[in-house]
C-alpha cells in the first residue's frame, strides 16, 4: 500500500511537470500541514530518544506530505467517482468477511481465532486489529451515505441500489468489531446528518429516530446491548480514564514540545496514576496523545489543518461552484472524517497507518474538488 502511494506521488509530480501546471503549496491548508510538521520535529529532536522519535513520527505523519501533492493530481469528478466506488465496494466486501469472523470466531486469513465476545467474535476483517477495521469502516460508511441520494437524483436507480446494499454491509461490518468508540461516533455524526437532512421537520424526525433507535437496540442480541451501555457506565471504563489522567499529567509536566513522538509507553511508569489498566502503549484518546508526546502547539496546529479543510470544504458546498455527484462526494468526505475525529475521542486513529491512509485519502479526495474554479456543467452526475 505504501509503495504504491509514493507511485502515485511520483507519477502526479510527473504529470503536473508535462502539464506546467502547478502543486498547490500556497494553501492555508497547507501551511497547516507545514506548522504541524515543524513541531512534530521540533518535538522529535528534543525527545529523550530522539531515534525513536523520529521513526515513530514519520510512521505516523508521512501521508500528510501526499496531501498537497495528490490533491493537485489531474484527477476529473468521473475518476473521483469510480475511486470512492472502489473503496465502497472493497469495505462492503470486507464487512462481509467480518460478519463471518463475528458468527464462526475464525480469521481464515491469518489462520487464528478471534477474541470471544460473549456469545460473538470481535471481528478484525482482513486487518491485524479490530479498531482498524472499525475506523477504516466509519469512515467509508459516512462517505456513502451521500452518494446513495446522489445516485437517485441523477436517476442512476441501479447504483442507488448497490451502493445501500453496501452501506448496510458496512454498517454490519462496523458492529461486528464491537468498537465502542466508532459506535459513539457512529450515532452523533449520524443523528447530526439526519438532524440537517429533515430540515422544517426536526423536531418529529427526531422522535421518530429515537423510536428507531430504541426498536433497534431492544430487538439487538444482549451481547450488544451490554457492549454499547458498558461505554456509558463508569466502574466499567476506569482504565481508559486513568489513561487520560496519565496522559494529563504528561501534558502538565512538558506542555510545550510534550514527552517525545513513540514515548508513551517508555514514560508511562514516570507519570503513571494509580488505577486499573488493560493497556499503556497510547492515551486511547488522539488529542490527549498528540498533546501528550509532541505538546499543546502541535495539538493545536493538527487540529488547525482540519479547522481549515472543513472550512474550505463547507465554503465550497455552499457556492454552487460544484458539480452535484462532487457536492455529494465532498459531504461524504466531511461526514466520513468528522466521524473518525469523533471516534478519536475515545481511541488513537491517527496513529493507526491503515487508518491513517483513509483518512488521508477522504482528505485529498476533498482537496481536489475544493480547488476546482469552474463547475463542469455538462458533467453527469456518476
Amino acid at each position: 500500500m505504501q509503495i504504491g502511494i509514493l507511485l502515485t506521488v511520483v507519477l502526479t509530480v510527473l504529470t503536473v511537470m508535462r502539464n506546467k501546471s502547478r502543486i498547490v503549496f500556497r494553501h492555508p491548508l497547507t501551511y497547516s500541514i507545514a506548522a504541524y510538521l515543524v513541531l512534530r520535529l521540533l518535538s522529535a529532536i528534543v525527545s529523550p530518544t530522539p531515534e525513536r522519535s523520529l521513526l515513530a513520527l514519520f510512521h505516523t505523519d508521512w501521508p500528510l506530505l501526499a496531501i498537497p501533492v495528490l490533491g493537485s493530481a489531474p484527477l476529473t469528478s468521473p475518476g473521483r467517482s469510480r475511486i470512492v466506488r472502489g473503496l465502497i465496494l472493497s469495505a462492503a466486501l470486507v464487512s462481509v468477511y467480518a460478519v463471518y469472523q463475528f458468527f464462526s470466531g475464525i480469521d481464515l486469513w491469518r489462520g487464528r481465532s478471534l477474541t470471544v465476545m460473549e456469545g460473538f467474535y470481535r471481528a478484525t476483517g482482513a486487518y491485524d486489529f479490530y479498531l482498524t477495521l472499525a475506523g477504516n469502516q466509519l469512515i467509508i460508511f459516512f462517505l456513502a451515505i451521500p452518494l446513495v441520494f446522489s445516485a437517485r437524483r441523477a436517476g442512476f436507480s441501479k447504483s442507488r441500489y448497490w451502493i445501500g446494499l453496501a452501506v448496510v454491509l458496512i454498517l454490519a461490518g462496523i458492529v461486528s468489531t464491537f468498537g465502542r468508540s466508532s459506535w459513539i461516533a457512529l450515532i452523533v455524526i449520524g443523528l447530526l446528518a439526519l438532524f440537517w437532512k429533515i430540515k422544517g421537520h426536526r423536531i418529529l424526525g427526531l422522535i421518530m429516530i429515537g423510536i428507531i433507535g430504541l426498536a433497534v437496540f431492544f430487538i439487538a442480541p444482549k451481547e450488544l446491548q451490554d457492549r454499547l451501555v458498558s461505554t456509558f457506565e463508569f466502574s466499567r471504563n476506569q482504565d481508559r480514564v486513568n489513561l487520560w489522567k496519565t496522559s494529563w499529567l504528561m501534558i502538565e509536566n512538558k506542555p510545550l514540545f510534550g514527552i517525545g513522538p513513540g514515548n508513551f509507553k517508555a514514560e508511562f511508569d514516570n507519570y503513571r496514576v494509580t488505577g486499573i489498566y488493560d493497556a499503556t502503549g497510547h492515551a486511547h484518546n488522539d488529542y490527549l496523545n498528540l498533546a501528550a508526546t509532541s505538546g499543546i502547539p502541535a495539538l493545536a496546529a493538527w487540529l488547525c489543518i482540519w479547522l481549515v479543510w472543513f472550512y474550505s470544504a463547507v465554503r465550497k458546498v455552499k457556492s454552487g461552484l460544484v458539480s452535484d455527484s462532487d457536492r455529494y462526494l465532498l459531504l461524504g468526505c466531511v461526514l466520513g472524517i468528522a466521524a473518525i475525529m469523533v471516534a478519536a475521542v475515545f481511541q488513537c486513529y491517527y496513529t493507526d497507518l491503515e487508518n491513517n491512509i483513509c483518512w488521508s485519502l477522504l482528505t485529498i479526495l476533498g482537496l481536489q474538488i475544493i480547488l476546482e474554479k469552474k463547475r463542469s456543467v455538462s458533467e453527469p452526475a456518476n
